[in-house]
């Protein structure tokens, strides 16, 4: 039997999965609803608990404060706005180290880019 007549090893599975297409099939995705203005976080986020959480966090520092439901809904966006960066962030660092998931060391390296405190 000879090497070179043989078909396996001249042919190559061409149905391999590629290994990133899904992790790069998600980005797109998300590019795709940012370029269109689409909030992604609000349908998980609702607008109740979210401000029980933030006059639980007024409470802290006054007693009696009162808020705005617009003020509420600015205040939902830029932490919706904030998450979905950082995960973004959270997700490229995972990709750079040929990963799908994300580890706590990929948030602490998101942050310490961002130039937040760690």
């Amino acid at each position: 039997m000879t090497v070179e007549g043989c078909y396996q090893c001249t042919h190559r599975s061409s149905s391999k999965k590629n290994k990133y297409s899904e992790q790069w099939r998600a980005q797109s995705k998300v590019d795709l609803w940012k370029a269109s203005g689409k909030v992604i976080v609000t349908k998980t986020v609702q607008k109740i608990p979210f401000q029980r959480l933030v006059r639980e966090i007024a409470q802290e520092y006054k007693s009696d404060l009162r808020f705005q439901m617009t003020a509420v809904v600015a205040l939902q966006e830029a932490a919706e706005a904030y998450l979905v960066g950082f995960i973004e962030n959270t997700n490229l660092c995972a990709i750079r180290e040929r990963r799908v998931t994300i580890m706590p060391k990929d948030m602490q390296l998101a942050r310490r880019i961002r130039d937040e405190c760690v």
